[in-house]
């Protein structure tokens, strides 16, 4: 090794430089580079976003904006953490503000996740590009594919679980709105002359005629706040329409919608599909009355009424009722009093004594006949029997009864008192 002359010391070779940090510095260039590029990068996965995601097509400018600003402080991030930076849990709490706008425009949390890996797999793709360029070695490149990867994954874990705690807040929020909006219907005490949509209730017009519905469960097995939530949701899928959000509430153990008014027959039918599949998937009987329609929010008070007493009169092979559509009897003994009733259930009970089968038989044969005016010739051909049959069974019938289902007063008696029985179990 040479000295150096009149120094008494001898020159040292230089250091040669750590591998760690020759790796470092080939990161720190990839991740200098994507940041140079990223007025183009981003513009690349914002298009894809866009044409890719069907929940992002229709979003305003402003909300187009706010991905564009989400994607560059993501694609920061993620170059800081290529470059050595590790990502700490406060730094992140733009991804909160971003993922609340998409909760506030109603993008679903699949989208939004898609979303993220949409633009993450553009990121990935310049990344690549970049690395190839600049010729590093194969064990480099793949630290600095480990590092990105795990900083993406931390990025979009901590969206997915920002957009469920801001979803949760912006249902509590929407919940408690829907719950003091139809308080103050029932109370009356919203202006009937307000024309302005509430965000409870987005689209439905508070002045134009509106129906209500009123549902409840019965349910042997599991919570019944969770039979309430179950009914809920199904009748709210049943109801939604269009762009019109039912106004729809669980209140007093009863699950409460203010709905459009339309086609009596079509609103029962859809509610009838409701009732089955919430029984079939669930096993939850649900039970739903339906209101005349209304004049607008000034008239829910009174449809609310009129539902809460149409579900009363609902039964298992009458799961929905309409209230509108109920028989003159069952108009009378809605308003009739507790000893009017209790004297109806105490003349039923001579139907009641003869047995569920004998019963049955009786209700088959009686409905049949009435429905047949009473010609035993008819019923006899409807009931697929001999007309000695029957008259034989309408004879017991007066022996057992006390009453002759073969006059008219004796038929509308006997068909009365087993709507009693029904109404008045």
């Amino acid at each position: 090794m040479s000295t150096q002359v009149g120094s008494g010391r001898r020159s040292r070779a230089p250091r040669p430089e750590p591998a760690g940090d020759r790796v470092a510095l080939l990161q720190t260039a990839v991740a200098d580079g994507i940041l140079a590029r990223l007025d183009e990068i981003v513009p690349k996965a914002r298009r894809h976003i866009l044409e890719e995601q069907p929940a992002y097509r229709n979003m305003t400018p402003a909300e187009v904006e706010d991905v564009t600003g989400l994607l560059y402080a993501n694609f920061r991030m993620v170059a800081a953490a290529m470059s050595g930076h590790r990502i700490a849990h406060e730094e992140l709490d733009y991804v909160r503000v971003h993922v609340a706008v998409r909760v506030r425009s109603r993008i679903p949390l699949d989208a939004v996740m898609r979303a993220y890996r949409t633009g993450f797999n553009t990121f990935w793709e310049e990344c690549t590009a970049e690395v190839a360029s600049r010729g590093l070695p194969r064990d480099t490149a793949v630290d600095l594919a480990r590092t990105m990867s795990e900083a993406m994954d931390t990025l979009t874990t901590h969206a997915a679980a920002a957009y469920v705690r801001e979803e949760s807040q912006l249902r509590a929020a929407d919940e408690k709105a829907a719950r003091d909006l139809l308080d103050a219907l029932l109370r009356g005490t919203i202006d009937p002359d307000h024309v302005e949509p509430f965000s409870a209730a987005p689209g439905l017009d508070p002045q134009a005629d509106l129906m209500v519905i009123v549902g409840r469960v019965s349910r042997q097995d599991g919570s019944h706040v969770g039979a309430l939530e179950r009914a809920a949701a199904a009748l709210g899928d049943a109801l939604a329409a269009g762009r019109v959000t039912p106004l729809l509430v669980v209140r007093d153990r009863a699950v409460v919608a203010v709905v459009p008014a339309e086609d009596r027959d079509h609103v029962i039918a859809r509610l009838g599909d409701a009732c089955a599949a919430v029984r079939e998937d669930a096993g939850v009987a649900l039970y739903c009355g339906l209101s005349s329609p209304c004049a607008g929010f000034a008239r829910v008070a009174a449809a609310y009424e009129q539902a809460s007493l149409a579900v009363a009169r609902t039964s298992d092979t009458r799961p929905v009722v309409s209230l509108a559509a109920l028989p003159a009897l069952h108009h009378l003994l809605s308003g009739a009093t507790g000893t009017t009733r209790t004297q109806l259930r105490e003349k039923a009970q001579v139907l009641l004594n003869l047995g569920p089968t004998a019963l049955a038989d009786l209700r088959t044969t009686l409905l049949a006949f009435a429905r047949c005016d009473m010609n035993v010739t008819r019923t006899a051909r409807d009931l697929l029997i001999h007309e000695n049959t029957l008259r034989y069974r309408l004879r017991r019938i007066r022996e057992r009864s006390g009453h002759n289902p073969q006059t008219f007063a004796g038929l509308v008696e006997l068909v009365c008192l087993l709507e009693v029985l029904d109404l008045e179990p």
